[in-house]
């Protein structure tokens, strides 16, 4: 009697141990699953950000960023907005003198260029001596706009955006491209400006934007936005800054990007 129970027994705890390691090949086989998935979104990951980072030097190269500008630590996107007239008045540059506007400046983030939702921006009045920089810097946004959507970059609006045409137009989707391209078909047969290149007028821009933002420490009460330095192997240069949002710096930190400036 004692034999057969022990043999039951027996027999009872091989079962179980097969069943056990059963398990325990299975939970390895999904283990291996995991981490090769996991490797495969890591080199994803990766990919996009090398080819967003290319994609950003490329709109650096268009919009004419200087290396005095870069040396300065310049915000390298400004745009322009009117309750007076719309987009595609100041970018022909119909607007009458003494029309009041602002200057915003959008989040450099590498990886999500976007525009800042309530940003108060600086009230500016457009004069003899300005009126061209602010449509240079009106007919240069939709062109980082364009760009970047071409390149298959999806620039954010945000339900209370600031540029309600753009919005209205989809223009940071793949719907709104045409109204991109026919404003750009219409730039280039009517506009001598470069679209690529060194040029007077970028370093009159510049020299301008320069004049007019308030000093570094003082930006982020404007158009909340502070200065941040990429770490070291991060970004497509040894060092690099960039003016972000606090959503996109708190991002940067996580992921042990960046370190706060200003």
């Amino acid at each position: 009697m004692e034999r057969r129970l022990h043999d039951h027994l027996q027999r009872g705890f091989k079962g179980v141990q097969r069943g056990i390691e059963g398990v325990h090949d299975h939970l390895q086989e999904i283990h291996r699953d995991l981490s090769q998935q996991l490797r495969t979104i890591s080199d994803l990951q990766k990919k996009a950000c090398s080819t967003l980072l290319s994609v950003m030097s490329k709109v650096d190269m268009m919009v004419d960023n200087s290396e005095a500008q870069e040396a300065a630590r310049l915000p390298r996107r400004p745009f322009i907005t009117s309750n007076d007239v719309g987009l595609g008045e100041m970018m022909r540059g119909v607007v009458q003198i003494g029309t009041p506007v602002r200057l915003h400046l959008m989040c450099e983030s590498r990886l999500e260029p976007h525009i800042v939702e309530d940003q108060p921006g600086m009230k500016l009045i457009v004069g003899d001596q300005n009126k061209k920089l602010l449509r240079w810097i009106s007919v240069n946004f939709i062109r980082v706009v364009w760009f970047l959507v071409k390149a298959g970059v999806q620039v954010t609006l945000g339900a209370g955006s600031v540029i309600r045409e753009l919005a209205h137009h989809s223009v940071g989707s793949k719907a709104g491209l045409v109204l991109a391209d026919m404003t750009l078909d219409e730039l280039k047969r009517l506009d001598n400006l470069p679209m690529i290149g060194k040029s007077q007028m970028a370093e009159k821009v510049w020299m301008f934007l320069k004049n007019q933002l308030p000093p570094e420490n003082n930006i982020s009460s404007c158009f909340k936005l502070f200065l941040v330095r990429y770490n070291p192997g991060t970004v497509a240069v040894e060092e690099s800054y960039a003016w972000l949002c606090e959503k996109c710096i708190d991002k940067g930190k996580k992921n042990n990007m960046l370190k706060v400036v200003s």
